[in-house]
C-alpha cells in the first residue's frame, strides 16, 4: 500500500515494527534492517530468518519467502489478511494522524491492467568470462572427486550431466574483488574493495540456450555462516532471470525452485523434450524470456516446494486481479504437481525415497497428454515396423 513510506519517517517506522515483532535485535544491520523472529510461519529454529528494511518498507523471510509492507505486518499481527481494507483504515488512523477519512480520501495508484514479466539487468562481458572460468576449474575438480559425485548421485544427479552441465565443486571459500569481475569498484566501510563471495560448495552455472554464454551462477553453501545465511547463494553480478534447462522446442516446461531439481529434472526427461525452470524462490516469478518459453509450451508443471510458501504460491489465484501475477492465472496451460509430503518437499527427496522422478512425472501428467504420448509411440513403432517391411 506504500503509506508508511509516505507518512512515516524510518525511526517511526522502526519503532512501530518493533511493537509487532518479536525476538528484535538491538541494532539494525545495514544501516536499515530490523531482524526478528517471522510472524508469518512458525520457525524451528526462531531467529535468522527474517528482516524489515525500515527504508525500503519492506518485509522478507528466507524461510516462508513472504514480502509485505508495514502496513501488511500490521493487518497480519492482528489477525486479519494482509490486504484487509480496515486494517488499512485501522492503521492510517492509529500511526497517521487520522489522514484517512472521508474526507481526506488517500488515492492510490490504479493497479497495472494485466501483468507484465520484467527485464532483468544484463551481466557484463568481463563477469560472464571470469563466472566461466571459475565455473570450468570447479567442474574439473569435481569430475575426479567421486566422493562429491556420490552425493549428487544420492540426489539424482549422474556424472554426465555433472559433464553436460558444467557442474562443478569449490573446495574452499574464495573471495574476487568487484572490479576484477567487471562490476563497479565499491569500498567497504573500511575502506577497502568490496568482494565477491564465492563459498565452498556445488557450483551450478547456467547457460543461455541459444548462445551458450554463462549468464547465472549459484553456489550450494556447504556451510552456513554470517556470510551465507542461506544455503543457496546467488554469485553477484550475474542475470537474475529463471535458471533455465530447455530451449523454444520443449513442449513441457516443469517449474522448481532450486537448480539442483531443475537439472535433475532435466537430466532424465529432456529425450522427451521435457524443460525445467528453476525459480529460485517460490515468490520469484517469469521473466520476459522465461514467460515466452512458457507460453509457447503444451504443458507447464508447477513443482514449487511442498511447503507453506510453496503450496501457496503455486496454487494461489486472483482471477479479479489481472495485474497480480498467479500461475493459475496467468498459465491456462499450467497444472500443479507437487511432491507428495510423505516423500519430502522437492524433486531431489525422489531418490531416497526409492521413487524414479519418471514414475513422478507420469503422475502428475494429465490424461490427455499421456494420450498423447502413448499415440505417439504407436506412430514410431508402427513406422519402424514398416521400415523394416521395406526393408525386407
Amino acid at each position: 500500500m506504500g503509506i508508511a513510506k509516505d507518512k512515516l519517517t524510518a525511526s517511526e517506522r522502526e519503532s512501530i515494527a518493533r511493537t509487532l515483532l518479536s525476538g528484535c535485535e538491538s541494532h539494525l544491520k545495514n544501516g536499515s534492517e530490523l531482524w526478528a523472529h517471522c510472524p508469518f510461519h512458525q520457525e524451528e529454529t526462531p531467529g535468522g530468518a527474517f528482516k524489515y528494511d525500515v527504508e525500503k518498507d519492506v518485509t522478507h523471510c528466507f524461510g516462508c519467502s513472504t514480502n509485505e509492507d508495514l502496513v501488511g505486518l500490521y493487518c497480519h499481527c492482528k489477525g486479519l489478511a494482509t490486504d484487509d481494507a480496515e486494517g488499512f483504515r485501522s492503521f492510517v488512523n492509529e500511526y497517521c494522524g487520522g489522514a484517512f477519512s472521508p474526507k481526506s480520501k488517500i488515492e492510490k495508484p490504479a493497479p497495472p491492467r494485466v501483468w507484465e514479466p520484467k527485464t532483468r539487468e544484463e551481466a557484463t562481458e568481463l563477469w560472464m568470462k571470469k563466472a566461466s572460468d571459475f565455473a570450468a576449474d570447479c567442474n574439473e575438480v569435481l569430475l575426479y572427486d567421486q566422493e562429491q559425485l556420490d552425493r549428487l548421485a544420492a540426489w539424482g544427479v549422474t556424472a554426465k550431466t555433472v559433464a553436460e552441465l558444467g557442474i562443478g565443486w569449490n573446495a574452499k571459500d574464495q573471495w574476487r574483488n568487484y572490479s576484477g569481475w567487471g562490476l563497479p569498484k565499491l569500498m567497504n566501510d573500511k575502506g577497502k574493495e568490496k568482494k565477491i563471495f564465492l563459498p565452498k560448495g556445488f557450483v551450478f552455472p547456467v547457460f543461455d540456450h541459444e548462445d551458450f554464454s554463462l549468464y547465472r551462477m549459484q553456489i550450494r553453501v556447504e556451510e552456513l555462516s554470517k556470510f551465507s545465511p542461506m544455503r543457496y547463494r546467488e554469485v553477484v553480478g550475474g542475470n537474475p532471470r529463471l535458471c533455465v534447462f530447455g530451449d523454444a522446442t520443449t513442449r513441457i516446461w516443469i517449474v522448481v525452485e532450486t537448480i539442483r531439481d531443475a537439472m535433475y529434472a532435466w537430466q532424465d526427461l529432456h529425450h522427451l523434450r521435457v524443460g525445467a525452470m528453476a525459480l529460485g524462490g517460490a515468490t520469484h516469478r517469469p521473466d520476459p524470456i522465461a514467460h515466452r518459453l512458457l507460453m509457447g509450451a503444451d504443458l507447464i508443471i508447477n513443482a514449487l516446494d511442498n511447503d507453506q510458501a510453496g503450496r501457496f504460491n503455486s496454487w494461489h489465484f486472483e482471477p479479479w486481479n489481472p495485474g497480480k501475477f498467479a500461475w493459475m492465472n496467468q498459465y491456462a496451460h499450467a497444472v500443479r504437481g507437487l511432491v507428495p509430503s510423505r516423500i519430502g518437499k522437492d524433486l531431489g527427496d525422489l531418490p531416497k525415497a526409492g521413487v524414479e522422478l519418471k514414475a513422478w512425472f507420469w503422475a502428475v501428467l494429465p490424461e490427455w497428454v499421456r494420450a498423447q504420448f502413448r499415440a505417439e509411440k504407436v506412430e514410431r513403432i508402427q513406422t519402424e515396423q514398416a521400415r523394416k517391411e521395406v526393408a525386407a
